[in-house]
């Protein structure tokens, strides 16, 4: 795709307690639940493990192609808490309803309540493609 042509990345990240893949019977693709999706977590103390999920909701990204990408937990003073990078494949035959991810954070470490974020990177960015912000409260 010519550059005057790119299309616009839109990006939705919803934060979650976990995320489940569900398949039907009889039909191809499986769907994905979000188990109660939070902007807020009460815990009883900290600091405190916790384990979440994160479902990056996309559209507008070039599926013909490879990409990278990145999925990060960042902590209050701007540290990287956790972080997954992978490679996004070409597709033979792009879609063009979207691309979704479900990303699982397992046993994060978190010292303080406060306000957290999970930022997503396509193509080695600099800045985030997209985050969401989230609080701890104890």
């Amino acid at each position: 795709m010519p550059e005057s042509e790119k299309r616009e990345i839109n990006v939705q990240i919803i934060v979650g307690e976990s995320s489940e893949k569900v398949s039907t019977p009889g039909i191809a693709d499986s769907k994905m639940n979000i188990v109660n999706p939070s902007l807020v977590f009460g815990i009883p103390a900290v600091p405190t493990t916790m384990s979440f999920a994160a479902t990056i909701l996309t559209s507008g990204i070039d599926l013909s192609r490879e990409h990278v990408v990145s999925f990060k937990v960042i902590g209050i003073k701007g540290e990287t808490l956790s972080e997954i990078n992978g490679q996004l494949h070409a597709l033979a035959r792009p879609i063009s309803a979207g691309y979704n991810f479900s990303i699982n954070f397992r046993n994060i470490i978190f010292e303080k309540e406060g306000d957290y974020k999970i930022e997503f990177r396509l193509d080695n960015a600099t800045d985030p493609t997209a985050s969401q912000s989230f609080t701890i409260l104890v």
